[in-house]
């Protein structure tokens, strides 16, 4: 197969799955398929469109860290930011964070709910590695880099708790929508923010102690979220 070709052919035999990756030409994001059978069969053609991800809302200041992860009464266990999107989809959230230690039992957990009230509201969509899996616990330890090495970690929105889902969760621009990060199993995530000053002017951090929420006032997490306008 010719990657960069306007027009490409490959040929599949014999039975079961096809399939072939292909590189389109710089500044290419749409292309059409079409199959033909060695008997002249011919199928129609499908267009195809590439989506093209980008930032949408970010937050990128910051004068301290948050650390979480802890269930417990003096500890916070989530920490939560509203934002207000102007992309039709959300397909990451990207957080500034390290972890303090080799991750073992402390499971990262990333909800998206309609609305300001944390930890309420529908829930558009959800991702968690389970670190019963230990292939999940080698994920996390490659992914969130050691502290103080803070570095900004996209994380997939490819996984919705209710249906299944494996598409980026659809929004309504405008709208006010809050992401949530939790674990209760040890403190070991530093999360970045700014303390102060209202930075985001579409939003607010939160954070759980136990079962409770609170704002806090006039902070905001360094965060980014990600999706297709």
């Amino acid at each position: 197969l010719n990657q960069t070709a306007t027009t490409a052919t490959t040929t599949a035999s014999g039975l079961g799955a096809w399939s072939q990756l292909f590189t389109l030409a710089a500044g290419t994001n749409t292309f059409n398929l079409r199959a033909v059978e060695a008997d002249g069969d011919i199928s129609t053609t499908t267009a195809f469109t590439l989506r093209t991800i980008g930032t949408d809302q970010m937050q990128l200041a910051s004068d301290t860290d948050q650390l979480w992860g802890w269930n417990n009464a003096g500890s916070y266990n989530a920490i939560a930011q509203t934002f207000v999107p102007t992309y039709a989809t959300i397909s990451n959230v990207s957080l500034e964070i390290c972890r303090t230690a080799t991750v073992t039992n402390q499971s990262i957990r990333l909800e998206v709910r309609a609305g300001s009230a944390f930890g309420q509201g529908t829930l558009a969509a959800g991702w968690e590695y389970n670190v019963a899996t230990p292939a999940q616990v080698d994920v996390i330890n490659a992914l969130v880099p050691l502290c103080d090495n803070f570095q900004f970690v996209n994380f997939g929105l490819n996984t919705q708790f209710s249906s299944g889902n494996s598409e980026p969760m659809s929004v309504t621009p405008g709208n006010t929508y809050h992401f949530l990060f939790s674990s209760g199993n040890g403190n070991i995530y530093r999360t970045k923010y700014r303390a102060s000053g209202n930075v985001y002017a579409s939003g607010q951090m939160g954070r759980q102690e136990l079962a409770t929420w609170s704002d806090v006032a006039g902070a905001d997490l360094a965060f980014k979220t990600l999706g297709v306008p």
